[in-house]
């Protein structure tokens, strides 16, 4: 009788035992259920921060083309500038040349030629300044052109760094999710840890009782 009273003490301690240790398993589940719940919940602000940062990438891409079909435009406007401006340039030249040959017309003329000679320098006179403006002009679009090809190479540089901060992005996202939804499986699982623990906890203190 005394052994049996014994064993059965010694069960009782065990029992006693495993029930502290399984209470002590219960703890820890729930805890690293909070931390993983947490997890899940950052997981859910980072992906949001994500989406956001995409949304800017996004805009600023639209921003970027906007400004490359401007400067297209531009250097469209300037190209036809140049054409107007060669345009001038070679009326001044005929226009210099009728100028010169009127004025030797007039000299042959004596004084019956006078005032058509002062008219002719005048004419001569406009016709160089006509093409001294042109160049300038031309100079003017050059350089333009110039400042404009530097901004283009400038703006589709961004939009290709754009671009892949953009890929990243989506790339982050991607890995972002990931760990949300292993956070939401690991939370449903610990839940699932969880209540068999507390089974057993149940179980083994109704046998120790």
């Amino acid at each position: 009788g005394n052994q049996m009273a014994e064993a059965a003490e010694d069960l009782a301690k065990r029992t006693e035992q495993q029930a502290a240790s399984l209470e002590e398993t219960a703890a820890a589940v729930d805890e690293i259920t909070v931390t993983v719940r947490s997890s899940a919940e950052r997981a859910k602000d980072a992906d949001q921060i994500v989406r956001q940062a995409k949304q800017s990438a996004d805009d600023s891409a639209i921003v970027v083309n906007n400004a490359i079909d401007a400067m297209g435009r531009i250097e469209e406007a300037s190209r036809q500038i140049e054409q107007i401006t060669g345009v001038i340039d070679e009326i001044a030249f005929q226009t210099n040349l009728l100028a010169l040959n009127a004025g030797v017309e007039a000299a042959r003329a004596g004084d019956a030629g006078k005032g058509f000679a002062v008219v002719a320098q005048e004419v001569r006179e406009l016709a160089q300044r006509s093409a001294k403006a042109a160049k300038e002009i031309k100079v003017l679009i050059n350089k333009s052109t110039a400042e404009v090809n530097t901004g283009s190479h400038l703006v589709q540089e961004t939009g290709s760094v754009l671009a892949k901060i953009s890929s990243q992005i989506v790339t982050i996202s991607q890995h972002v999710e990931t760990i949300a939804r292993g956070s939401h499986d690991q939370s449903s699982a610990l839940q699932g840890v969880n209540s068999t623990v507390n089974q057993m906890d149940q179980m083994t203190q109704h046998n120790a009782a």
